[in-house]
């Protein structure tokens, strides 16, 4: 689960890698993260934790963003969510065939902020729209398809 510990730990390797001028690529391997993605915790007054885990989450983003090497996001499993809008921060994205991609916090009635900021500029809009408003998963040679 990309939690506030999680992404600010992410924020921090990403910083000390760049800043080291002898690395040329950053590689992001999901691994053991991307499979407990999708798991879903009780409902409750959390919207001071929840912004919180944004700010941490969107640091995580501007770290890639940031970067001033090549940054390499590989995919393995499931990549939802967070997961994929962090993906979608690298500048390029390696995902095993067998993986399974998408965004479906649109069944939670939320939609993925970072993927509706920069998902159209990879895939144009009105893909982007549908990917973001119907949740549906789709495979990376669906998404190699796509690519703008």
């Amino acid at each position: 689960m990309l939690d506030r510990e999680l992404n600010r730990a992410l924020a921090a390797a990403v910083r000390e890698q760049a800043s080291d001028h002898e690395v040329a690529v950053i590689v992001l391997d999901g691994g053991e993260v991307a499979r407990l993605l999708g798991r879903r915790r009780g409902r409750g007054p959390r919207a001071r934790k929840i912004e919180g885990m944004l700010e941490d989450f969107h640091g995580a983003i501007r770290a890639l963003w940031d970067a001033e090497c090549v940054t390499v996001a590989a995919i393995h499993g499931f990549a939802m969510g967070g997961g994929l809008e962090l993906a979608l921060a690298a500048d390029l994205i390696v995902a095993e065939s067998n993986a399974r991609l998408g965004f479906p916090e649109i069944a939670l009635g939320c939609y993925p902020p970072v993927a509706a900021a920069i998902l159209a500029a990879r895939v144009g809009p009105a893909l982007a729209n549908e990917l973001v408003l119907t949740g549906e998963s789709f495979t990376p040679d669906r998404a190699s398809r796509w690519a703008c």
